[in-house]
C-alpha cells in the first residue's frame, strides 16, 4: 500500500525524538523489505537525515527516496489507496473512499506496516488462482510490484479468520465467494457476517464478493473445452447453447455464466424446491431453461469440485486465461475487483535485508 508521512517539520520537531527515530525506522524497513511503496517528500527526508540518528542503511534509503520523489511522488494523484500517517495518538480512520490517516503512535502500536495479508476460503486453490491473476494484474499497474501473504479461511471459519487479522491491525484484503445465484442484489450469510465485523472497527482494507457465483466463475467455459479439463463432461452441447442464446454486450453482470454452480451444476427440480425470491428464480428459469425442455425437467452437471485445482494443474489453459483478462468481458466484469485491491497490495521491490 502507499504509505506516506505527512507532518510539517515544526510537528516533526515538536514530537518526541525516539518516537520519530522508531518511526522513521518502521517506515523505512517497510519500503527496503518491499512491504509497502513508501513515498516521503523532499522536505520530510531532509528533516529525518538532519535531526534523527538513524543508521546508514536507512540514511541511504532516505536519499534514495529523496531523490525519486520527483518521479515517485505522482503516484499520489492516480492511487486508488493511501496511508497518510500524522504525528500524535490519534487513530484511523478513514477520511475518504482512497485515504486513511493515522497517528505515529496508533500505527506503531498495531502491525499496519507488516505486508498486506489476501484472505481466501483455500490458499492451495482460489489463493494461488488469485495470485496468479494478480501477477497478470500488475504488468499494467502505475506501481507494477505487489506484496502481500495468503492466508486460509476456510470455508466454515472465513468470519473468525477475518476477525483474527483485525485484531492483528493489520491491512486485510478478504476476498470471498458472493453465492449468488443471479445478478439480483443479494448478500450471503457468509459476506453479512464480514460486513458485520468490519463496521465494528476502523482497518485498513476491505471485503470483496466476487463479481459472480464463486471463484470457479472466473474460469471461461471455452478454456474448459478447449483444453479438454474435463473431457468426460456429458453437457458442454447444452451449455454452450444456453449461453449462445444470450446477448452480454449490454451488460456482461448478466452473464448466466457467472452464476452458474460450476462444480455441483443445476437441478431445476432442487432449485424450484428451495423456494427463492421470485425474482431470483425467474431469473434463473428465464436463463438455464434449455430451449427443448421446462424447467422443473432440467439437470446440467456440474465440473466437479476439483475443477479450479484441475484448471491451474494446465499451463496451456493458464497461458490462454493471460489472453481473456485483456478481453472487454473481463474489463467489464472482473477487472473493477482486481483494480481496486491492487492497491491495498502496492509495494516497493525489495532492496535488502534489514
Amino acid at each position: 500500500m502507499i504509505v506516506t508521512i505527512d507532518a510539517t517539520t515544526g510537528e516533526f520537531g515538536a514530537a518526541n525524538a525516539a518516537e520519530m527515530e522508531y518511526l522513521f525506522s518502521e517506515v523505512l524497513r517497510a519500503s527496503i523489505l518491499g512491504k509497502h511503496f513508501v513515498l516521503l517528500d523532499r522536505v520530510t527526508c531532509d528533516w529525518a537525515m538532519g535531526n534523527l540518528t538513524l543508521g546508514a542503511q536507512y540514511q541511504a534509503h532516505l536519499q534514495l527516496l529523496k531523490q525519486e520523489f520527483t518521479q515517485r511522488g505522482a503516484i499520489r494523484a492516480v492511487a486508488g489507496q493511501i496511508l497518510s500517517i500524522k504525528i500524535g495518538g490519534n487513530g484511523l480512520q478513514p477520511v475518504t473512499s482512497q485515504k486513511y490517516e493515522i497517528g505515529h503512535r496508533t500505527l506503531l502500536q498495531g502491525n499496519y506496516l507488516d505486508v498486506a495479508v489476501l484472505l481466501v476460503a483455500n490458499t492451495a486453490n482460489d489463493g494461488e488462482f488469485l495470485k496468479q491473476i494478480l501477477n497478470m494484474t500488475k504488468r499494467n499497474h502505475p506501481i507494477g510490484h505487489f506484496a502481500f501473504v495468503v492466508r486460509h479461511g476456510g470455508g466454515s471459519t472465513i468470519v473468525e479468520c477475518f476477525n483474527e487479522e483485525l485484531n492483528a491491525q493489520r491491512i486485510t484484503i478478504c476476498i470471498v465467494d458472493s453465492d449468488r445465484l443471479s445478478p439480483h442484489n443479494f448478500s450471503s450469510t457468509t459476506v453479512r457476517a464480514l460486513q458485520a465485523s468490519a463496521n465494528q472497527n476502523a482497518y485498513v482494507g476491505g471485503i470483496f464478493p466476487t463479481p459472480c457465483r464463486e471463484i470457479e466463475n472466473f474460469i471461461p467455459l471455452d478454456l474448459i473445452e478447449r483444453h479438454r479439463l474435463c473431457p468426460t463432461y456429458p453437457d458442454f452441447q447444452k451449455l454452450k447453447a444456453i449461453l449462445q442464446r444470450q446477448d452480454i454486450q449490454d451488460d456482461a453482470h448478466n452473464a448466466c455464466w457467472l452464476y452458474f454452480d460450476l462444480k455441483m451444476g443445476l437441478s431445476g427440480p432442487a432449485l424450484l424446491a428451495k423456494g427463492l425470491q421470485a425474482d431470483i428464480e425467474a431469473w434463473i428459469q428465464q436463463h438455464f431453461t434449455p430451449d427443448s425442455e421446462t424447467f422443473n425437467q432440467t439437470n446440467i452437471a456440474g465440473f466437479g469440485t476439483n475443477i479450479l485445482r484441475t484448471f491451474l494443474n494446465s499451463n496451456p489453459a493458464m497461458r490462454d486465461y493471460n489472453d481473456f483478462t485483456k478481453t472487454s468481458f473481463w474489463a467489464a466484469v472482473f477487472a473493477p475487483l482486481f483494480e481496486k485491491i491492487a492497491w491495498f497490495l502496492a509495494a516497493d521491490k525489495r532492496k535488502a535485508a534489514v
